[in-house]
């Protein structure tokens, strides 16, 4: 039996942890202005996320579990195409939004023409492998790009990589990316006796340089180069670096980086997963995030939002949020992994002889604050499903 309701939207995200990260406000927005909202998921979580908004509570939010396949499994990837096309036809929704490739390809696989599908991708994979694997996702994305009415992609490489027969329903947003939480992610929440506990509970004194890594413990992530680089930088006993987060099972680190990480050290505090970041974010001075390929990275948005400088690549997303000098340092993605580590370690020391260098740069950042608003992604959507819905 169809549903029968107005304004109905359907979210295909991969994971419920990645629609909490950045899609629960926009749900949230929808059901306020009288749409119902309908997300179709993994039960697996990659990372684990707090429901702001519970929407098990509301009567205008329907999740469904599909399981979507992390890596390429072509017979999981069909059984999910099956399941989500008998979804789709018994939601019958207005807009399907989906995001990630790998949702993407699989929605697209057996999706009846007749719905109108935007298709987000957070970095697209052709733009970051070599040789085979490169035309093996170019297939992948080619195909979705023909079966969907809009691609909407995150920074500007993707964009120009684009084939000039699918640019005519390609679009970047005007906003930065899908933003994020700055109420949330706001240096002013946090008191300095706060910090000072928080500090001390983690061993680290009032005058340490503090360091933060947020992420999974990923070789893209350049995890290793940024262990590397904390290798080159214990000889200061002053020097502390956080490190928020997990290993990927996907992904795994090598066992020589994974023992550096389970030692208790003095210069090295992993902490684990953690619900709210942003409450290690208050302590940190420099934000370091060598990730090889992202979408648009929403954690050096929270970074920005929070004040602190940022030391990354000049890779694809990275290199959209970061001007060198200006918010933080970029580091040539195309230099080795040892060369990488040394450029962390020279800007690190930079900082720490010159303490006014940090404080240059998180003038520059509070001047342009703003811009990273979730709320700014928020409207846009809520403008263009009006525009899509208004104009059927």
């Amino acid at each position: 039996m169809i549903i029968k309701e107005r304004n109905k939207i359907l979210i295909v995200v991969t994971d419920y942890s990645g629609f909490l990260n950045f899609l629960s406000d926009v749900a949230a927005r929808l059901i306020e202005n009288g749409f119902v909202v309908y997300l179709l998921t993994s039960r697996n979580d990659v990372i684990v996320k707090s429901d702001n908004f519970k929407y098990k509570y509301h009567d205008r939010f329907h999740r469904y579990d599909v399981s979507f396949p992390r890596g390429l499994n072509f017979i999981k990837l069909a059984l999910a195409s099956i399941k989500l096309r008998r979804l789709i036809l018994l939601i019958e929704p207005h807009i399907i939004h989906i995001h990630f490739t790998s949702a993407i390809f699989c929605s697209m696989l057996m999706m009846p023409k007749r719905f109108y599908t935007i298709g987000t991708f957070h970095g697209l994979n052709s733009n970051c492998n070599s040789g085979l694997k490169r035309y093996f996702w170019k297939l992948i994305e080619y195909f979705s790009f023909w079966r969907l009415k809009n691609i909407d992609v995150l920074n500007y490489m993707d964009l120009q990589s684009i084939p000039e027969v699918f640019k005519k329903k390609s679009f970047i947003h005007s906003t930065i990316g899908v933003g994020c939480r700055t109420s949330l992610y706001n240096p002013n929440r946090f008191s300095q006796t706060f910090k000072d506990e928080l500090k001390s509970s983690l061993g680290i004194s009032k005058d340490d340089l503090v360091l933060i890594f947020v992420g999974r413990f990923t070789p893209f992530k350049g995890f290793n180069e940024l262990i590397g680089a904390m290798e080159k930088l214990k000889r200061y006993s002053d020097i502390k670096l956080i490190l928020v987060g997990g290993t990927d099972p996907l992904h795994p680190i090598s066992k020589s980086i994974s023992s550096k990480i389970k030692i208790r050290r003095t210069n090295i505090i992993n902490t684990g997963f953690q619900s709210h970041p942003e409450e290690f974010f208050s302590i940190a001075d420099v934000f370091i995030f060598p990730s090889f390929r992202e979408g648009l990275p929403v954690v050096v948005m929270e970074s920005l939002s929070m004040e602190i400088p940022v030391i990354t690549l000049n890779s694809r997303g990275c290199d959209d949020l970061i001007q060198h000098g200006f918010n933080g340092f970029k580091i040539d993605y195309k230099l080795g992994s040892n060369q990488i580590a040394n450029a962390i370690a020279h800007y690190v020391e930079e900082m720490k002889a010159n303490p006014s260098i940090i404080t240059r740069l998180k003038t520059n950042i509070y001047s342009s604050q703003k811009i990273y608003s979730r709320d700014r992604y928020v409207e846009s959507q809520l403008l263009l499903y009006d525009s899509i819905i208004n104009n059927s």
